[in-house]
């Protein structure tokens, strides 16, 4: 594909793409993809079926397009502010709330 990879043209790859079409997606070469998937440092997962490698394209499009947070959605609780039916059991001290 020329130009950018949309969110869109992504998910039109299907379920999986290939480590080649991966590493246009994200601009990098496929050498130096193939290179990262190898020590462990790929940002997503790749998944290794006998010699073939597939990267997941909703793992792409999670890196580049992550989900916006949804204003009225539940925040997650936090040591300072715990949810209501949440028991701290484990008190920090050493954590100051402000």
């Amino acid at each position: 594909m020329t130009g950018p990879w949309t969110k869109d043209a992504i998910k039109a790859l299907g379920p999986t793409t290939n480590v080649e079409t991966a590493a246009s997606v994200l601009d990098v070469s496929a050498w130096l993809a193939y290179d990262l998937i190898r020590r462990g440092e790929w940002p997503t997962r790749a998944l290794r079926l006998g010699r073939k490698i597939r990267i997941p394209t909703h793992d792409l499009v999670q890196l580049l397009y992550p989900p916006t947070a949804d204003p009225g959605a539940e925040s997650v609780p936090s040591v300072c502010h715990p949810a209501a039916s949440l028991q701290v059991a484990d008190a920090r001290p050493d954590i100051q709330c402000g």
